[in-house]
C-alpha cells in the first residue's frame, strides 16, 4: 500500500499528537490527483517536463474547454492508481474568468473518489 504525508488544506505537512499523519489509500490518491493537477508545467526544477501546461495550453483569452478537458483527462489517466475514469464535468464562469473541474474515479480496491478543483 502507497503511503504519503497528509497534507492539510493549506497543503502543509498535518500533525496529530506531535507526530506526522500519514495517508490511507484513499487520501493517498486524492491527495496525488490534486498535487498532479495543480502542478504547473516548469515548476519543478528537477524535470521542467512534469505538470499541468496552464500558461502554455490553458490560461488565457478564448481557450477551447474541450482542449483543456483532454489534457486533465489524460493526466488524470496518467495516475497508476487510477483504474477508471467514471465522468469528468468543466463548469466555465465567465464573468470571473475560472473554470471548476469536477470527476470521479475508481482506484484500484473499486472506490470511488470524487474530487471539486
Amino acid at each position: 500500500m502507497s503511503k504519503d504525508f497528509l497534507l492539510d488544506e493549506n497543503n502543509g505537512l498535518k500533525i496529530v499528537d506531535y507526530d506526522f499523519a500519514f495517508t490511507t489509500r484513499e487520501e493517498y490518491i486524492r491527495q496525488k490527483l490534486k498535487i498532479v493537477l495543480s502542478t504547473f508545467k516548469g515548476e519543478w526544477f528537477l524535470n521542467i517536463d512534469v505538470g499541468m501546461p496552464f500558461y502554455q495550453d490553458m490560461l488565457g483569452k478564448n481557450n477551447d474547454l474541450s482542449k483543456i478537458e483532454s489534457i486533465f483527462i489524460r493526466a488524470i489517466n496518467s495516475i497508476p492508481e487510477v483504474i477508471k475514469l467514471l465522468y469528468i464535468d468543466l463548469d466555465e464562469d465567465k464573468q470571473t474568468r475560472t473554470v471548476t473541474v469536477k470527476f470521479a474515479v475508481t482506484d484500484k480496491d473499486n472506490n470511488v473518489i470524487e474530487i471539486v478543483i
